[in-house]
């Protein structure tokens, strides 16, 4: 800023004690002073009122961005939903394809007048690979799509709150017998073992026996579409005897005991068909997602572009409101060095008259600074 007895006191080269004497004057001094607070607070009050006047449009770009980060939050939510969702249907797949193989290779085996045929390894590794897709079906760190038709994941088609749903599917492995005496067999895969129960819908704890997959328990027969007829404790002394209907839960696939423990041809074919309808099911879930992903990245990706839009265009609104500011600051400090000029022009006037009168004569003094 400038300050005008700064440029008075340029004007002494030979120093004027007229000159500096009006520097240092208090009553001029408290002039410059006031004048300064003024301009001051009017520029305060200029910027006040330019900021204010560009205060709507900012705020409504700035709650337009905080609408489409959310947005851009939900659906990335979403997408975290869908892709582990394709991940586990992938390694479902890669199970269902080591199953197929080892059935092959058990075949294979049988075929082979060089091997001992042992189909108790390879009803193992299909109990495994069984076990391996459950725990994929059932366990997610996200919202599980693949245990329910009736469970569901939103995401939002815009910013303003509009979203679609996309539904789960049951893919579960689950299976249970009902026998000839209305008695439910369950298969529980960590122990490897079926539980008996009076009832279906069970409660744990209220099984009325249990016999474990590779001790005494043979399938006798298949009798399509799903009547089995198996012995317990068939290694024993007293085994005993069953009938029942076997009622599968999503893709179908059951445990090898139910497929003769892999050790002859047809019943190996039918685990092979069992497999690869789930295989089918499978990969017409992973379509579907495939698909959902795609519309989830579309929206994500105009998300994000809006998201460049708005930020640019919040720059652009601070960068004219500045730009406002400073040719208003610029307009009203040249006025203001106007103003300085002019006083300080006048001051150096009032001073040249004043060294013109007699140092004496006070009376002459006195009617010059009543007049000036």
């Amino acid at each position: 800023m400038v300050n005008i007895f700064d440029t008075i006191s340029s004007f002494s080269a030979a120093g004027s004690a007229s000159i500096f004497n009006v520097q240092h004057d208090a009553a001029t001094t408290r002039l410059n002073k006031q004048m300064s607070n003024d301009f001051n607070k009017r520029i305060e009050e200029e910027v006040t009122r330019i900021n204010d006047s560009y205060s709507i449009e900012r705020n409504s770009v700035l709650r337009e961005g905080d609408l489409l980060k959310k947005y851009r939050e939900e659906l990335t939510d979403s997408l975290d939903v869908i892709s582990n969702t394709k991940t586990r249907l992938e390694g479902v797949l890669s199970s269902l394809d080591n199953m197929i193989i080892n059935v092959n290779k058990a075949t294979e085996s049988e075929n082979d007048p060089d091997v001992n045929f042992m189909a108790h390894g390879y009803a193992a590794a299909h109990d495994s690979y069984y076990r391996r897709i459950e725990d994929l079906i059932n366990n997610t760190r996200t919202t599980n799509l693949l245990v329910s038709d009736t469970t569901s994941v939103r995401y939002p088609l815009n910013e303003n709150g509009v979203s679609a749903l996309i539904y789960g599917s049951d893919i579960k492995t689950n299976y249970y017998l009902t026998d000839q005496n209305d008695e439910t067999w369950y298969p529980e895969q960590s122990g490897q073992l079926l539980r008996v129960y009076e009832s279906y819908p069970f409660e744990e704890g209220t099984e009325v026996a249990s016999m474990k997959y590779d001790q005494g328990l043979q399938l006798d027969s298949y009798t399509a579409p799903d009547t089995v007829a198996f012995t317990t404790a068939a290694n024993t002394a007293s085994p005993q005897n069953y009938t029942a209907t076997i009622t599968r839960e999503g893709i179908g696939i059951t445990n090898a005991w139910l497929y003769g423990g892999l050790a002859d041809s047809s019943n190996r074919e039918r685990a092979l068909e069992d497999i690869n309808a789930a295989k089918e099911a499978i990969n017409v879930e992973l379509s579907k997602y495939d698909m959902h992903e795609a519309t989830l990245n579309f929206y994500y990706e105009r998300a994000k572009n809006d998201i460049n839009g708005n930020r640019k265009e919040r720059i652009s609104i601070e960068a004219e409101a500045a730009r406002a500011v400073a040719e208003k600051q610029s307009k009203m400090f040249q006025q203001f060095q106007a103003v300085q000029s002019s006083l300080a022009q006048a001051l150096v006037v009032k001073n040249e008259y004043q060294n013109l009168i007699p140092t004496g004569n006070s009376l002459a003094q006195s009617l010059f600074n009543l007049n000036v």
